[in-house]
């Protein structure tokens, strides 16, 4: 029996960010990922719940690889930017987690600004 449709609906997106997370991890492979991401994410139906641990997931490695080099880090704020306009969405059990990953985020790209600009 394959589900609802809704089930198989839930299903393709979060096999849809398992992907974009694995090719987050490579420089070669993040900004189409980030793109992707980023566009998905204007949506607010993907804050929904059942995407809520896998788009964590993919924020996370986000957070991690962006401000190394190689990776966008423009590009990865920028996500969590968007992100962070929708974390009221997010239930309590990740609103403290994304909190710390778009505050570290956002220190490590205001230094990165500081340095360039000096």
């Amino acid at each position: 029996m394959m589900g609802t449709a809704y089930e198989q609906h839930v299903q393709k997106n979060n096999e849809r960010l398992i992907c974009i997370q694995q090719a987050l991890r490579d420089p070669r492979t993040f900004t189409a990922a980030a793109k992707e991401l980023l566009e998905w994410c204007l949506d607010p139906r993907a804050f929904q719940e059942p995407f809520e641990a896998n788009l964590i997931a993919c924020l996370n490695v986000v957070s991690q690889v962006s401000k190394e080099d190689g990776f966008d880090l423009n590009l990865g704020c920028r996500l969590l930017s968007i992100c962070a306009n929708y974390r009221e969405k997010f239930s309590p059990r990740y609103t403290g987690k994304t909190f710390v990953l778009f505050c570290d985020a956002l220190h490590v790209f205001v230094r990165k600004l500081l340095i360039d600009y000096h």
